[in-house]
């Protein structure tokens, strides 16, 4: 497969001891999409900030094109065509596309900067990448998809040889994924080397051409995309059959602990009713954008209701505001877990212990400090959170483990309603499994759980009931244990009045 393009050899990478990247060796071709596959913590976030100069190898040699590339500086590594685009994107939100795009390049004259050939650039890049957005509009109002794309065309500006993208779909919808991959293959095609790092085994399936697994900093294997299934990577990524992955569904006869009725936001939302029984996990499917966010969001209080009333335990609530939600005994899990559900730069311990504060204040003034060091410490047995300290920071924990520090701080609260908006996202295949055992142990502890996810298969696999919403009314039901893929699928694209008319 290799062709002397990308080639990293016997590559190794250790932290205090800790052998973070193991004797590494991949070699991937010119106009290749590689994916990256592997558990968090398995050394994809160290291989490639060493591929862009941000780390130094121990020991072996990264060559482009036959030079080598290891020991570089990362603006060296920028100038040979390597460009890393992380979830988190390095933009400036006050300056314009165009300058975003050429910051550090911005070309100029006599001292000042040439805005016609800037612009005239700008809009080449931009061209090429088939996208239509104004070169001079300020890159903080764009959405997220065209932020990623003045990342691309950034990159695209430097010669790009080589772009690795990490977790790129994160926070897009099915037409922006879309949109992106055809920029992906575009630029396969004329010549770049991409490698793609996804949790996503669908995305995988569908753009790569090949795909490397690592394990516990190891290379496990490469294998062309069309060599292996699912089954096999995930075996390749854990080491082992990941049999039972959704947990076994129980039945659940508990008395109805939400009731929602007449829900109604501007055009998103418009929910005639809809109940969640105590134990059960109710799932909300449809095509994206069709108000399952925003349906989550009213009854967590985050998302302020024209019209409704919510009913809990038979007592109406007033969710004005997120903090009578969880007063009133809603939890939330958010979509977006490092903008909304984290303090990112803070403690875990006091991540966790913030949602319930108010319950172990003393006189209402001091904070009973060996009953939350108690809490904290239950939590991390309890949900298996895997840190060194509770005093390490929250940014240095994997995905999967930052997910289980938001489930704590809701955990804290004793929810009897637990809203859980795509409570997998960003996690690797083994925390993926860990999240639905402890899902699956709340509902049987009585808390009705209703959760949103973009992955059919996991709403399937979990939802003891599904709803099926599109044009942000609920369009159809169905009981989890028979529901399929076609059945939601054709449910989710049906005329909403039509699916009301035939119950």
């Amino acid at each position: 497969m290799a062709d002397g393009f990308l080639d990293i050899r016997a590559v190794s990478k250790s932290f205090r001891g800790v052998r973070a990247v193991d004797d590494v060796s991949l070699s991937v071709p010119r106009g290749h999409v590689r994916a990256i596959l592997g558990e968090n913590g398995a050394g994809k976030s160290t291989l490639i900030k060493m591929l862009c100069g941000v780390y130094a190898a121990d020991s072996g040699e990264i060559t482009l094109e036959g030079a080598r590339i290891d020991g570089l500086p990362p603006a060296r590594c920028l100038q040979a065509g390597i460009v890393a685009i992380y979830q988190e994107f390095n933009l400036v939100p006050h300056l314009s596309v165009a300058e975003n795009i050429f910051l550090g390049q911005l070309p100029s004259r006599l001292g000042k900067i040439e805005q016609r050939s800037l612009r005239e650039r700008t809009q080449a890049l931009l061209t090429r990448l088939g996208v239509d957005i104004d070169p001079g509009r300020p890159v903080g109002e764009l959405n997220v998809a065209e932020q990623q794309t003045v990342e691309i065309a950034k990159a695209l500006s430097r010669d790009l040889r080589v772009l690795v993208m990490d977790e790129p779909t994160a926070a897009l919808n099915d037409a922006e994924i879309a949109a992106l991959f055809a920029i992906i293959r575009g630029l396969r095609d004329d010549g770049v080397c991409v490698l793609y790092i996804s949790h996503r085994m669908s995305e995988i399936f569908s753009l790569a051409d090949s795909v490397s697994v690592l394990k516990d900093g190891r290379h496990v294997g490469t294998h062309l995309i069309g060599e292996v299934d699912r089954d096999s990577l995930v075996r390749m990524m854990i080491g082992r059959e990941l049999n039972g992955y959704y947990p076994p569904r129980e039945t659940s006869n508990g008395e109805v602990i939400l009731t929602a009725t007449g829900l109604r936001h501007g055009r998103s939302l418009d929910v005639d009713r809809i109940e969640v029984r105590r134990g059960e996990i109710v799932g909300l499917a449809g095509l994206e954008g069709q108000g399952q966010r925003e349906l989550a969001r009213a009854l967590c209080g985050v998302l302020p209701l024209d019209h409704g009333e919510v009913f809990l335990e038979g007592r109406r609530l007033d969710l004005s505001s997120p903090a009578k939600a969880i007063a009133a005994g809603i939890g939330f899990i958010p979509d977006d877990r490092k903008g909304e559900g984290l303090a990112i730069v803070r403690s875990c311990a006091e991540n966790m212990a913030m949602e319930s504060l108010s319950l172990r204040r003393r006189a209402g003034l001091f904070v009973d400090t060996p009953a939350e060091r108690r809490f904290v410490a239950k939590m991390v047995e309890m949900l298996r959170i895997r840190l060194a300290s509770p005093a390490q920071q929250a940014l240095d924990l994997s995905g999967g483990n930052q997910q289980k520090l938001v489930l704590a701080k809701v955990l804290g609260i004793a929810p009897r309603l637990l809203v859980m908006a795509e409570p997998t996202r960003g996690v690797d295949v083994g925390a993926k499994r860990e999240i639905y055992n402890i899902m699956r142990d709340l509902a049987r502890q009585g808390v009705g759980i209703l959760m949103t996810s973009g992955e059919l298969p996991e709403i399937l696999g979990m939802s003891d009931r599904i709803l099926v919403m599109a044009h942000g009314a609920v369009v159809a039901e169905f009981e989890g244990a028979v529901a399929t893929e076609e059945m939601v699928m054709r449910a989710a694209t049906q005329d909403r009045d039509a699916m009301r008319a035939t119950g």
